[in-house]
C-alpha cells in the first residue's frame, strides 16, 4: 500500500495480535494463506468481529504488508 502510515500498521498489528482477532481464536500464521484467501478471511472476520471500516482497513494493510515481505 502506498502512503500507509506506521501508525496505521501498528493499529492493524494491535487488532490482529492483541485485540478483536484473538478474542475468538489465536492469531493465524499470515504466510500460510494466499492473498486471495486473506481477502475473503478479512471480509468475513471483520464483519463477525464488528470492526469499523477504519479498523478493517488497518488489519488489512497490516496483513498484506507482512505478506509483501514473504520470500517467494
Amino acid at each position: 500500500y502506498i502512503n500507509v502510515s506506521l501508525d496505521k500498521l501498528k493499529e492493524g498489528y494491535k487488532i490482529y495480535s492483541q485485540g478483536a482477532c484473538i478474542n475468538c481464536h489465536e492469531a493465524k500464521n499470515i504466510y500460510k494463506r494466499s492473498d486471495e484467501k486473506w481477502g475473503h478471511i478479512l471480509d468475513d472476520m471483520a464483519e463477525k468481529a464488528r470492526l469499523s471500516d477504519s479498523e478493517k482497513d488497518a488489519v488489512t494493510k497490516y496483513v498484506f504488508a507482512i505478506k509483501a515481505g514473504q520470500s517467494k
